[in-house]
């Protein structure tokens, strides 16, 4: 550690307390004191009643005893926060029976704190930290030990996931080739944001041994966010503050206050005191059909189901999980709610077209794969959030069939140009049965340009080769707009056969036509790949 005291920020999940005490135990061994605490149970004052276990304490006594550095990890300041609420200060609290326990031998110490950054105030805790920081310091300059005051104290955070880092993560539980592969394949780099999110997904992996109930478990994006959501609601194991709610109530109120943020057309959640901007929790669960304390509200909103979004306020970790737990909430009162009060309350019209506003969309898209109603409301009024919203490989394939035909014969009246669809969304749409039928409306159906690039993205997503003739005609036709020239050469590499003529991209790429000359012939491996080469 370059730095005596390290603050280190960063949300639920991400794995912080996995991290100090692979650190501890890393330490342990090379011969370095190094100790764990949760900041809750360093609050009673006494740094004794702290220690997990016996031999920490033991460790303790010997290193007091001796002239070494000692590194302290004290974890989840958030989470000791919760019992009381945002006014509550335990990393004061920790830090004074730290400094009390160590006395004179705080100039060998090193301290390690984590928190959600949501937590985290300038003028509580980075002031607490700052004033013990600097008693360090002054401490180990006493002592003669080298400390720059430029290095005592910083405040850092993990790097992002990388394909490297998930790869280390698989590999402590199997060959990581095969998982990467399955990621690639199922469309789930979004699903491993988090160590716990590749950590589970690792998990269902290695154990289970009937490839085809593997194959059912991670093409279906329902039951891999259901998944994460029952995760992220889990209470740790370590922790004590997370045990009045049990998860199944926490999903009920999730899914309510997804259904709340998606009719009020918001993003952020307050907890504590009202945030501008932000949806009220506290008032809407006193007065809703589904209540919680402000404790149990306060411990729902600290696990890693949600994420910081700003001081007091949290939202969904990501949007497509709000999307699908407010269809849930929607699902769960379809019994008592006609499906023209859904189209009344969720649909729009403008100049006699009928259409459903963008906030609204993809709880529809979630919602329709469990009511044929809505699912064919959806497909006349916005087909094309059952394109990219939802879990479209749930709906059969006339379904998927119909939404794709209206989508393309409706684009141009709908949607503003320059529409496009994330190319992750479209992977997910583009299964093998719909080959044929994206083929023949990319080939012989006169559509608006919008939606002849939009048939090209889902060829390029999925792959279809059958299209690779057509395209190739295209690529070479110098009067075709430039644009789709562009998507098709992208789409003719991902579908074709692996032999990618160059001589025939490059003018196209380059606006000019066809090359009459040499032709180069190459095997690509990847579009990036191409297109570097080109």
């Amino acid at each position: 550690m370059s730095h005596r005291v390290v603050a280190l920020l960063a949300e639920a999940g991400s794995g912080k307390s996995y991290e100090f005490r692979a650190q501890v135990d890393r330490l342990a061994r090379i011969g370095r004191f190094a100790f764990y605490f949760r900041i809750e149970r360093m609050c009673s004052g006494s740094l004794e009643t702290a220690f997990e276990a016996p031999e920490q304490e033991a460790a303790f006594r010997t290193w007091k005893a001796r002239d070494e550095d000692a590194v302290f990890f004290l974890d989840s300041v958030d989470e000791a926060k919760l019992p009381k609420g945002e006014k509550s200060e335990p990393l004061r609290d920790a830090l004074n029976a730290l400094e009390r326990a160590i006395g004179s031998r705080i100039g060998r110490t090193r301290v390690v704190v984590s928190c959600r950054g949501s937590e985290w105030y300038s003028e509580t805790e980075q002031t607490h930290i700052s004033s013990f920081a600097s008693r360090v310091g002054a401490a180990a300059r006493s002592e003669d030990m080298p400390s720059d005051n430029s290095k005592v104290l910083r405040n850092v955070s993990f790097a992002a996931l990388d394909i490297p880092r998930v790869k280390l993560l698989a590999a402590a539980q199997g060959e990581p080739d095969g998982f990467l592969e399955a990621l690639d394949e199922h469309q789930l780099w979004d699903e491993v944001r988090t160590p716990m999110d590749v950590v589970h997904l690792a998990t269902v992996y290695f154990a289970n041994e009937d490839k085809t109930g593997l194959v059912l478990q991670l093409s279906s994006r329902s039951a891999v966010l259901n998944a994460s959501v029952r995760r992220r609601l889990a209470d740790r194991p370590d922790s004590r503050s997370r045990t009045e709610m049990v998860p199944i109530e926490a999903l009920g109120v999730a899914r309510f206050l997804a259904f709340a943020l998606t009719v009020m057309q918001l993003r952020d959640i307050s907890f504590d005191t009202p945030v501008p901007g932000a949806l009220d929790a506290r008032s809407l669960l006193e007065q809703g059909p589904v209540s919680a304390s402000p404790l149990q509200l306060r411990q729902m909103l600290a696990t890693p189901l949600f994420t910081p979004a700003g001081r007091g306020s949290v939202r969904f970790y990501r949007p497509e999980i709000e999307a699908m737990l407010a269809a849930q909430y929607l699902e769960s009162m379809l019994d008592h709610l006609p499906t023209t009060k859904i189209t009344e309350a969720f649909g729009s019209e403008s100049f006699g077209v009928r259409f459903v506003a963008q906030p609204f969309g993809p709880m529809l898209a979630w919602l329709a794969a469990s009511d044929q109603r809505i699912l064919r409301w959806l497909t006349k009024t916005g087909p094309e959030f059952l394109i990219e919203d939802g879990d479209p490989r749930t709906l059969a394939v006339g379904d998927r069939i119909a939404a794709l035909e209206q989508h393309v014969s409706q684009t141009h009246r709908n949607l503003s140009g320059g529409f496009y669809f994330p190319n992750a969304a479209l992977a997910r749409f583009a299964a093998a049965d719909l080959e044929s039928t994206v083929v023949h409306l990319l080939t012989s159906v006169p559509v608006a340009r919008e939606a002849k690039l939009h048939l090209l993205q889902i060829v390029r997503m999925g792959k279809y080769a059958s299209a690779a003739d057509w395209l190739e005609q295209v690529c070479g036709d110098a009067f075709t707009p430039a644009e789709i020239r562009a998507y098709a050469v992208r789409a003719l590499i991902a579908c074709g056969t692996g032999i990618i003529f160059v001589g025939l991209a490059k003018p196209c790429l380059h606006g000019e036509p066809r090359s009459s000359g040499r032709i180069i012939q190459i095997t690509v491996r990847s579009e990036k790949t191409m297109l570097a080469s080109v």
